[in-house]
């Protein structure tokens, strides 16, 4: 029981410094497929229905993306500890799989909000077409739905 309320509250600890360190916001980035350019080569509207479309994916994924960062996180600290029961370690790894597949769905309902309303196809998982979301003042290099964004990203990232 102790060793539990130790590893959660480490768990825990990681999560705020974690956050702590990440800094704010998350910009724009270019993928590696080119995704600037097709973003550029949009009207006004279309390029604020994207811009609204993942504002609101991003909104919707993030809640998302910490759960399955601080499932993540306990995994590593259960995995390190030779007490733990492998049935503990099955059930975090099925949750990290439900988060992920959460994940999935959400990029693809995106792309096909993307297709509806602005017109590119390919988009949110089913090739490359878009750009990637990365920038802001944090750890790391963020990722999108084409890859990675240019400049640093916030945490390990993941697509967006």
């Amino acid at each position: 029981m102790k060793r539990n309320i130790i590893a959660l509250v480490a768990v825990l600890t990681l999560l705020v410094a974690a956050t702590a360190f990440a800094g704010p916001g998350q910009g724009r980035g270019q993928g590696p497929c080119g995704g600037g350019q097709v973003y550029q080569s949009l009207t006004p509207e279309q390029q604020t229905a994207m811009d609204d479309i993942m504002e609101k994916h991003r909104e919707a994924v993030r809640p998302l993306h910490e759960k399955l960062w601080a499932k993540n996180a306990e995994l590593r600290a259960l995995s390190d500890n030779p007490n733990v029961q492998p049935s503990e370690i099955k059930s975090l790894v099925a949750e990290i799989g439900e988060l992920r597949s959460d994940l999935y769905d959400a990029r693809q309902k995106m792309g096909d909000e993307i297709e509806k309303k602005v017109g590119i196809k390919s988009f949110g998982g089913r090739g490359c077409s878009g750009f990637g979301s990365g920038g802001g003042n944090g750890m790391g290099r963020g990722q999108g739905p084409c890859g990675g964004g240019n400049g640093p990203g916030m945490g390990r990232g993941g697509n967006f």
